[in-house]
This record gives C-alpha cells, structure tokens and sequence, in this order.
C-alpha cells in the first residue's frame, strides 16, 4: 500500500518536502523518504516473505530512529492502516526509535482515537494549514 497513490501526488510532495526539511533544521543526521527527490528508505517486512512497506520518511537523530508516516484523512479505514501502522511502529522500536504520524491539525484527534483503538501509541506532528 503506497500513500502517495492515496492522496493528491503535489500535496504529499509538499508535507514530504516540509518535513525533511523541518527535520534537518532539527539536526537529524540521515533523512530519507519515498520521494524520488530523496534517497529511498529501506522496505519493511513483518518476515522474508512478506511483501513489506516503505515508511513515508525515516530520520536518524542521535541513536534514536523516527518513522513518519503521512496521514490520508480521506482514507481513514482502520483495516487499511492497521496491518501498517503496526509493522511501523514495531519497526521504529526494534531501532530503539518512535513512530509519528503526521496529520492534519484539525484531524488530530481522529488519527488519536483510531490509533488507540488499534492499541498505538504513536507520537503525532500535526500540519496546519492543511486541509
């Protein structure tokens, strides 16, 4: 499942363009991200035979990894997400990291809800000024 795919290619380009950029103001060492303007992260598999996920971006800060993951609203399906948000999470904490999901300010705290339904803690970066 490819984010980009799931929402207006030029809005994602923009929230991926802004958060690399916010994150190397904020001194993380390696930023990547599924944008043909950055390096790729790595896929990520549950095991070798799954078909595994490529997070949204990546950031090395110190010895602490930090998954992103951009948020569709529009596609806020709890079976869509779930299996993801999961393999994410886990991923970021086997290196020792923290997975945030990035939204919308004003959907904050739907993106909360579900994420505590489906038993996540994540962190969350919340966007103004996008729909």
């Amino acid at each position: 499942m490819d984010t980009k795919n799931k929402i207006d290619k030029s809005l994602y380009d923009q929230i991926v363009h802004s958060v690399v950029t916010h994150l190397r103001q904020q001194g993380f060492s390696t930023v990547k991200a599924n944008n043909p303007d950055y390096t790729r992260p790595g896929t990520v598999k549950w095991d070798d035979h799954d078909e595994g996920v490529v997070p949204d971006i990546v950031g090395e800060h110190g010895n602490v990894v930090y998954v992103f993951e951009i948020v569709n609203i529009n596609q806020l399906q709890p079976e869509a997400v779930s299996n993801r948000w999961r393999l994410l999470s886990v991923h970021a904490k086997r290196l020792n990291g923290v997975l945030y999901l990035v939204t919308p300010e004003r959907s904050t705290e739907t993106v909360q809800k579900l994420a505590a339904a489906l038993d996540l803690r994540p962190k969350f970066l919340r966007l103004s000024g996008i729909a």
